[in-house]
């Protein structure tokens, strides 16, 4: 029934996709990018975070440095009024004036002492008042500019002076005709001397200016009761309080606060003007990671769909109509460049000559030979295509590179086998050819396999089947890494002394070959039956020598503890005829 019959076809779709190595390859690729697009989104992420981080602590890192200048500042300019009422002779004549001395003289000390303090002003310009005031006669001496009318300078300072602490020394923000000042008193002995600073100018001063609607900077008193103006201003455009801006999620506030002159520093920033201060290069990076996380995946599926999965299919459909008897089959080539056109062309040119053979007695046998050859040869191709298959499917997230490097050496095993069309191929490319493939289990079994190679430079030319060591090369690893432990494999081909002749030899120094494997091998040798147990790479072979060479091919197979009590592994020698490219014929085979 219509109905069953659908249903039948879809469980045999399933059971394709869950099997099918082309699917494993699609997810492992989706593995594979889907976690870097993500861990790279996330990479981003953290950089955006650590580059608003930076600015933060570059914030805070320059108010710290301002509040530190500013300490500094006014540490040196205090010390400098020290040093004059400790050691000026003309201050000390006015804090205590000697019972012998006339007006004229105090007059000219009080003269003097104006000079010094506005001498002293200038070189300490940070100070925009320094005062002296001396309880003995009255005489009051302030210089600078404050801002404010000099009259209410003197009076905050004769209205402190007139106090009857015997010793005095204290910094206290104020606001003086609604200026906001820092003002520092020293009392010693007769003389009262301190700085005012107008926290206004202070912050110009500083370089810490820049107020506009997106960022503030101003001083506050350590309660956070405001001082300067420009905390005014910016809390009145933004129609906010200072409590309410220090809560706010709109503004970073960044706060240098200093315990000695019960004074910090504030510095307010709305968060979307950072966004103008982070590098270009974080948000390109979003962006590219954006687009990889939308693009690459299916960019990728489509690409491998085109290359690989379509090329393969049509392959695998021209073989099924092969194998249910039908010989007119043609696969439709595409001149795009790719190592399944060659494939392509190979195929339909044999199929063209297939069904152009004319079949007689002579022709049949030749044809039942060739056939026999292009069907080891096959057989051969795709069982070490799933082997590699199989090991990039074994692959996890972490192991990006490694499948990298796998599908490059995939390509390099495509690239050989579309090249190997001929019946023979070089010992050298051969040789390479194994040696790529050693690399790739090498890979698989990092800790596990150690292989060298070695071939005689005069045989480098030498023709023999391609794929033909390879083959042997496979059932090497797949037997000799059972045990789990490390092994060592060799190969080498040398000329037999003597003889037109080499031998090639394969060794491992894995658990070794048992006496039961060794009887089926003989035995197949001699009767060209299967034997339960020998795998299929292993019987092609020696039909495919038996086919090539006649009888004038050995294979050896034997336990290196047959020859060694002290290392075990299995040892395989070929001998071979050496076959130059001018004798590849079947005449010099056979004789």
């Amino acid at each position: 029934m219509p109905g069953f019959a659908g249903i039948s076809n879809m469980s045999k779709f399933r059971r394709y996709l869950k099997h099918s190595a082309i699917t494993r390859i699609i997810i492992l690729i989706i593995a594979l990018v889907l976690p870097v697009n993500v861990l790279t989104l996330l990479m981003s992420g953290i950089i955006y975070q650590k580059s608003e981080q930076e600015i933060y602590e570059e914030i805070q890192n320059g108010l710290d440095r301002s509040l530190h200048d500013f300490e500094i500042m006014v540490q040196a300019a205090n010390r400098r009024l020290i040093t004059l009422d400790y050691s000026d002779p003309d201050f000390n004549n006015l804090e205590f004036p000697p019972s012998s001395a006339n007006r004229i003289e105090l007059s000219s000390s009080l003269f003097n002492a104006k000079s010094k303090l506005k001498n002293a002003r200038m070189e300490y310009s940070f100070a925009d008042i320094m005062f002296f005031h001396f309880r003995e006669n009255s005489y009051t001496i302030i210089d600078g500019n404050l801002g404010v009318p000099i009259q209410n300078i003197r009076e905050l300072v004769e209205t402190i002076s007139e106090q009857e602490d015997s010793y005095r020394n204290y910094w206290e923000c104020v606001k003086l005709n609604e200026t906001p000042v820092l003002f520092g008193y020293n009392r010693w002995n007769n003389a009262d001397f301190g700085i005012m600073i107008n926290l206004n100018w202070a912050l110009d001063t500083l370089n810490q200016n820049g107020t506009d609607e997106n960022r503030a900077v101003f001083a506050v008193k350590n309660d956070y009761s405001i001082l300067s103006d420009s905390a005014d201003a910016f809390l009145l455009q933004n129609d906010l309080s200072l409590q309410e801006l220090l809560a706010s999620d709109d503004y970073e506030v960044l706060i240098a606060e200093s315990e000695q002159y019960d004074i910090s520093f504030v510095e307010a920033v709305r968060k979307e003007r950072l966004l103008s201060w982070i590098p270009s290069s974080v948000f390109v990076l979003e962006l590219i990671v954006l687009l990889l996380f939308v693009l690459v995946i299916p960019l990728l599926l489509f690409c491998f769909y085109s290359w690989v999965i379509r090329p393969v299919r049509n392959l695998t459909r021209a073989i099924d109509r092969i194998e249910a008897g039908n010989l007119d089959v043609y696969i439709e080539e595409e001149k795009n460049g790719s190592e399944f056109d060659q494939i392509n062309r190979n195929f339909n040119s044999m199929m063209k000559q297939v069904r152009e053979l004319k079949i007689d007695a002579y022709e049949r046998e030749l044809q039942q030979k060739n056939v026999r050859m292009r069907y080891l040869s096959q057989q051969i191709q795709p069982h070490f295509i799933l082997n590699i298959l199989n090991i990039l499917y074994s692959y996890d997230e972490s192991d990006f590179y490694l499948a990298q490097k796998m599908i490059l050496l995939l390509s390099q095993y495509f690239r050989y086998i579309v090249y190997a069309k001929e019946e023979y191929t070089e010992l050298k490319r051969e040789f390479d050819f194994v040696r790529n493939y050693f690399d790739i289990q090498k890979i698989r079994y990092p800790k596990l396999l150690e292989f060298t190679t070695s071939c005689d430079p005069s045989l480098e030319q030498t023709l023999l089947p391609p794929l033909l060591v390879q083959n042997f090369a496979e059932n090497t690893i797949k037997h000799a890494l059972k045990s789990g432990t490390k092994i060592t494999v060799s190969l080498t081909a040398e000329q037999i002394p003597g003889e037109d002749r080499m031998i090639i030899t394969l060794s491992d120094t894995g658990s070794g070959i048992s006496e039961d494997i060794i009887r089926k091998m003989e035995q197949f040798k001699k009767t060209y039956t299967h034997q339960e147990g020998l795998g299929v790479g292993f019987e092609n072979s020696v039909e495919r020598l038996h086919i090539v060479y006649n009888d004038n091919a050995q294979l050896q197979i034997h336990s290196n503890d047959s020859v060694s009590k002290t290392v075990s592994g299995t040892v395989i020698e070929l001998i071979l005829p050496i076959i130059r490219k001018e004798q590849t014929t079947d005449e010099s085979i056979d004789s």
